[in-house]
């Protein structure tokens, strides 16, 4: 017997709109694909490129439409709780893009529509599908690196010259559309980062800065999150730095060990966001130990002994130089996409019942930081969560 596909309807042709369609493309046995936008024109091209089941361009009439069992919401960031909160009353489930909503007053009303109604709210938060944090997040948890401690993470690029000119940028550059600058368009990935690595945060705080003023809002942010374990994160993130350095996306030490992206190397797809390999080194577990060659060893003592330092022991060299090996993602996961994993998932809960592996709690830890970022920015002080 046949299987019936689900009938999905993309709302909104814009940039992340486009890839929302390939992914589906994917699973043109599992979905006939609508596309909605009041762009009638704009709606018949993007349903013609990604080979669509048909275009609904009204939203009234998506809502009204007894065919259409699930929407995917690909709007600018002010119109998602509103968007996401009628196909709810209509009985559609939903798949959101980042970020849930511009307020937590917002985020909650979602979060009780979707638990009322039984129907399904996820989010396409794609740091939550990182496989290099997935690994990190086992490893931490087998205590391969001993107590973690501290958690760095790193966004630069000049990424805010050429988006400055993007159409399809436009309305992130202003507060009243976007709902904040790039500590919430972008900041809100590497929240869901931390959250994943760090666990529940206790306190935030934050300076935010706009160089260049090319946007309306911030185009740089650095913040500290203190979380309930006494881990402390790092999180420097920027648009705005010229010819920038090469730095690891994320890095987490631990008093036995450290786990460091190795940023020369990102996945296919989403390349400079995704990561593509990692660092691991422990003193605890001897599988990512690698050991110091004892001529270096001899080289440090002979260096320490003309300071005057002449009883440094052999296990101190080692300790101080030794490396860990490397976790090559690229080839452990072959054709990964965060985008189609997600898209994956929700088929999944639809199909099941089951939750989704980023719903509304999740996805509402996520921008909570941002806002809260917000917040000690604005007043100079720490924000209690």
């Amino acid at each position: 017997m046949k299987k019936k596909k689900h009938t999905i309807c993309l709302v909104g042709c814009g940039m992340i709109g486009h890839v929302h369609a390939g992914e589906y493309m994917k699973h043109a046995d599992r979905v006939d694909l609508y596309i909605c936008d009041r762009d009638e024109a704009l709606c018949r091209r993007m349903a013609d490129k990604y080979s669509a089941a048909g275009i609904i361009p009204r939203f009234d009439a998506v809502l009204s439409d007894g065919r259409i069992e699930a929407v995917d919401i690909c709007l600018p960031h002010h119109l998602h709780s509103e968007t996401a909160m009628k196909a709810l009353d209509a009985g559609k489930h939903v798949f959101i893009e980042k970020p849930l909503a511009n307020s937590l007053e917002e985020a909650d009303a979602m979060i009780e529509k979707a638990r009322s109604t039984g129907l399904t709210l996820a989010v396409l938060e794609n740091f939550r599908y990182e496989p290099a944090v997935d690994r990190a997040v086992e490893l931490m948890a087998r205590g391969v690196i001993g107590e973690p401690f501290m958690i760095t993470i790193h966004e630069v690029s000049y990424a805010i010259e050429m988006t400055s000119r993007m159409k399809t940028y436009e309305w992130r550059m202003k507060s009243s559309t976007g709902g904040g600058g790039i500590l919430f368009d972008r900041g809100v990935h590497l929240m869901a980062m931390a959250n994943r690595l760090g666990g529940p945060v206790r306190s935030v705080y934050a300076v935010t800065r706009c160089p260049d003023r090319k946007w309306d809002v911030d185009e740089t942010s650095v913040v500290t999150l203190v979380h309930e374990n006494g881990i402390v994160t790092n999180i420097i993130l920027s648009w705005n730095v010229r010819t920038p350095p090469e730095m690891p996306l994320m890095a987490v030490y631990g008093n036995g060990g450290s786990i460091v992206e190795v940023p020369e190397k990102r996945l296919p797809g989403h390349l400079q966001f995704e990561i593509g390999e990692i660092r691991v080194f422990s003193e605890i577990d001897k599988e990512y130990y690698v050991g110091v060659d004892r001529e270096i060893v001899k080289g440090v003592q002979a260096y320490m002994k003309n300071l005057g330092d002449d009883d440094i022991p052999d296990e101190s060299v080692e300790k101080s130089f030794a490396s860990g090996i490397s976790i090559d993602i690229v080839n452990g996961y072959a054709g990964y996409n965060v985008y189609n994993e997600a898209i994956k998932d929700f088929l999944e809960c639809l199909e099941t019942g089951r939750a989704p592996r980023v719903g509304g709690a999740e996805a509402r830890s996520d921008i909570e930081l941002v806002f809260a970022a917000y917040e000690s920015a604005r007043t100079g002080l720490p924000v209690e969560i």
